[in-house]
């Protein structure tokens, strides 16, 4: 017994705790409140419906009148806590048979397109997610709650909270949807006793969070142990920690495999979305055409300006199709402006064997593990190059931060093509700056092949995403004391020129092996080396003749650095941020600027402070150079491109390096040589015995504080409302289930 309680083991029981009381009396307080309550009063009495809700099913009614939509209980006369409305069974054959109806089973149009056309869904499907609110009369006077919603799929999130105090004489339950909506409900009680629910994915998360907090606390043995890449236990454990990522990864693509289908949308009198963008551009290049082949309307092809933003709309509202939002149109055809290297390193031998389109998510989950394993590698090459002796706590702290730094829990979230930049430019260029960073061999020479790689695979972002190849500028301070012994050289004329030349074809030719087939891929499509095709896209503006108004510079970057976050008081508690402009700009809704959004990335204003340490191991000069390529990439994106959530990714993880350098030379706690434990097992993990001291302890808890604050507000981003891919909106079942946690406290 006194082996499993002991100080070892004293904070895993505390945090075992907290999440036993959070789970049964937080989470669930709803219940233990409900309990308290008068006895339930059901609909089977004194009940009336408005004259706004007709019959439309067993349980499934229409919206007639949204004035009269409402079912009202009277007679309750006691205070009313919980309001439960019971969906369960709620639609007839008819409205099941449509629920289930697939693309695939669509009508289609000549082109062979799935219609989604309103019309044809809304006469046949009710809303699974209804809002409502809830009225309660007191003292005579109908008192209003707050909005609030149910959804018939999820039973935890039909028990509606009463906020109005006092006895209630009636409540009525209002259905705010539009006209002609179809609703889902059997019946409403009042005062309905809440169950008690344990939730084994938030028990997870608790889970997780208390690991995050134990394994990291200051006190923690993983900061007496130090980083030793030759540890095979220690690869092992690397090796563990993201066996998740790839399992992941691997379930999405079994699942893509039994479930995929095309991802091409058309509603009838507006554009045509197609989400295959990289596997039509695999096919294209299989074909040996520069273009795509998808279809072009006559009325399109024969347009004097297709690009003019009167004319395709005028086109497209006329039921000319398929006109492909964010498509490039370039001379009667159609193109892709993305970057054709994950197109031909994933999407092209895939569908060369299989005969098949590769899903997009299957290709973003190989990335994005890929992208954590190299910026894991990474992150452990900087500490073993320039902080040696670091512990295990500082490796692993460091390696999360960069992660959300980086942003990649967004890019997670948009497993669509428009990730797919952000995420290849993220996989080459950490698999390039590992390699740069491990060049230098234990002799002191460097490797030739490990240089050349590394350009290799950094000059692949202009086949990426082109803003990531600003990090070749990270180049110099990596190889800063190599660039000088062989200035040293020149100058006393002591290096041959096979010496110099011998680097500088390492660098460049790898890279000019990349960089030369990209041009004249661009002059195969458009007649131009330097014409990505960004100009002919079929999005917002017509950008041939759009020049962005400098103007709104100014503000763009503001609010790249600091839009400050709307906070709601309902569940996702966080609102998309208004971003006005003087001039139109091309804005993304986002919930902040990378300060608010990554609060994590505060730490960069510490890294100002470390000159003295940051000097003193060779940082000084690699973080300011990363920071202004942050600026310079930033400062490239809000005039060319705009404001957008995504567009952070460009410069964040540029930004993160700088945050890494201030916070691991903040918490440097090298002690010397340090001693196994008394009584630790041979060949056990070394562990230094000398205390920590109090600033480093500090600087430890603000980094895993921020760390949480950063899951925190990137786990609420998922359910934002009005953001690019919302869960709202196209997963209502999953927002409502974590709703559900804290919708009715």
């Amino acid at each position: 017994m006194t082996r499993l309680f002991n100080r070892r083991t004293r904070a895993i029981w505390i945090a075992a705790l907290v999440i036993v009381l959070a789970e049964l009396f937080v989470f669930n307080l709803p219940h233990w409140i409900s309990l308290a309550s008068a006895a339930p009063v059901t609909d089977d009495r004194n009940v009336t419906v408005g004259t706004g809700l007709a019959v439309r099913g067993t349980g499934a009614y229409e919206i007639t009148d949204p004035m009269q939509a409402y079912l009202e209980i009277d007679g309750v006369d006691e205070r009313v806590d919980y309001v439960h409305v019971d969906a369960e069974g709620a639609w007839d054959e008819m409205l099941q048979d449509a629920r289930q109806t697939t693309q695939a089973n669509r009508p289609k149009d000549s082109w062979g397109l799935a219609l989604l056309d309103d019309t044809y869904d809304n006469a046949n499907e009710t809303l699974s997610m209804t809002n409502v609110r809830i009225d309660v009369k007191v003292d005579g006077q109908w008192r209003a709650n707050r909005a609030d919603y149910y959804n018939a799929n999820i039973e935890e999130s039909n028990y509606l909270r009463n906020r109005v105090k006092g006895d209630a004489e009636a409540v009525r339950l209002w259905f705010q949807e539009a006209a002609g909506s179809k609703i889902r409900f059997t019946s409403m009680t009042a005062n309905a006793r809440v169950p008690l629910s344990v939730n084994p994915i938030r028990l997870l998360a608790m889970a997780l969070v208390a690991a995050f907090l134990v394994v990291f606390r200051p006190s923690s043995a993983l900061w007496r142990i130090p980083l030793d890449t030759h540890s095979r236990g220690q690869r092992w454990a690397l090796a563990g920690l993201l066996t998740p990522a790839a399992l992941v990864a691997l379930s999405i693509t079994v699942g893509n495999v039994w479930f995929f289908s095309p991802g091409v949308y058309h509603h009838p009198g507006q554009f045509t979305y197609d989400f295959d963008q990289y596997a039509h551009l695999a096919d294209s290049i299989l074909k040996g055409q520069p273009w795509l082949d998808l279809p072009v309307p006559d009325e399109l092809a024969a347009a004097a300006n297709p690009l003019d933003i009167a004319t395709r709309n005028r086109l497209v509202q006329s039921g000319v199709h398929p006109v492909y939002w964010d498509y490039v149109f370039f001379q009667g055809h159609w193109y892709s402006y993305f970057g054709v290297i994950p197109a031909v390193l994933l999407y092209l031998p895939y569908q060369a064997v299989t005969g098949g389109m590769l899903p997009t998510a299957t290709a973003l989950a190989w990335m994005m593990f890929g992208a954590l394993l190299f910026g894991a590698l990474m992150v452990v090459r900087v500490i073993r190059r320039y902080f040696p002796g670091a512990s295990l706590a500082a490796t692993g702290l460091a390696i999360i931060v960069f992660s959300c730094g980086a942003n990649i829990p967004y890019l997670c979230y948009r497993s669509n093509f428009y990730a797919v930049p952000m995420t290849s430019s993220l996989l080459v260029t950490t698999l390039g700056l590992w390699l740069w960073l491990g060049a230098k061999r234990p002799d002191g020479q460097l490797s030739w092949v490990r240089v050349g790689f590394g350009a290799l695979c950094v000059a692949a972002n202009l086949g990426c995403r082109t803003m990531y190849v600003f990090a070749a500028l990270l180049a110099f301070p990596i190889f800063w004391q190599d660039i000088k012994e062989i200035l040293a050289g020149v100058r006393a004329r002591t290096m041959g020129v096979a010496e110099i030349v011998k680097p500088v074809a390492a660098m460049a030719l790898p890279a000019l092996a990349v960089t030369l087939p990209l041009l004249w891929y661009n002059h195969w499509r458009f007649g131009s080396y330097l014409d990505f095709g960004n100009d002919y896209q079929m999005t917002v503006i017509d950008l041939t003749s759009y020049k962005a108004p400098l103007a709104d510079l100014p503000l763009t970057l503001f609010y790249f650095l600091a839009l400050p976050p709307r906070f709601i008081d309902v569940f996702p508690f966080l609102a998309i941020s208004p971003s006005p402009y003087v001039n139109w700009q091309y804005m993304e809704p986002s919930i902040g600027g990378i300060f608010f959004a990554i609060p994590v990335l505060l730490l960069v204003f510490a890294f100002p402070l470390m000159r003295r340490r940051l000097h003193a191991r060779h940082l000084w000069g690699f973080g300011w150079t990363a920071i202004a390529c942050a600026a310079l990439v930033m400062l490239f994106d809000a005039q060319k491109a705009g404001f957008g959530w995504r567009y952070m990714t460009d410069f964040s993880w540029l930004v993160t390096l700088a945050v890494l350098f201030a916070m691991l030379a903040f918490m440097d706690f090298t002690p010397g040589a340090p001693t196994p434990d008394a009584g630790a097992p041979e060949g056990a993990l070394e562990r230094s015995t000398i205390a920590m001291p109090l600033g480093q302890r500090r600087m430890i808890r603000v980094v895993m504080a921020l760390v949480v604050v950063t899951a925190v507000v990137t786990f609420l981003s998922y359910f934002v409302v009005g953001r690019q891919d919302s869960m709202y909106r196209l997963v209502p079942d999953l927002w409502t289930s974590f709703g559900s946690w804290v919708k009715a406290l």
